[in-house]
């Protein structure tokens, strides 16, 4: 994916905003999820996914085809967004 930045766990970004959520400045990617599309979850004061959403997964086991619910945090609130929803802060 020649021109497009490199994402990984830990990095601080801007988030743009999308349809669902408003913008957010200066966030970190908390996981990567590699299933049907490369996404990346992100924390935002108005998530709609939290660490028990993760850990219950539609009833499949932790991890299965999203990401292990030990990458998350309790208590804090993610999106799943694109690449190009995102800004890398250098």
């Amino acid at each position: 994916m020649e021109g497009y930045p490199v994402f990984k766990i830990g990095d601080k970004v801007n988030f743009k905003g999308n349809k669902d959520f408003q913008p957010v400045s200066g966030t970190y990617i908390w996981a990567i999820n590699y299933h049907l599309a490369l996404t990346f979850y992100i924390q935002h004061p108005f998530g709609n996914i939290t660490k028990e959403i993760i850990k219950h997964n539609n009833g499949f086991a932790d991890g299965f085809e999203s990401p292990h619910s030990s990458k998350f945090k309790e208590g804090l609130k993610y999106i799943c967004v694109n690449g190009d929803e995102i800004q890398k802060i250098i």
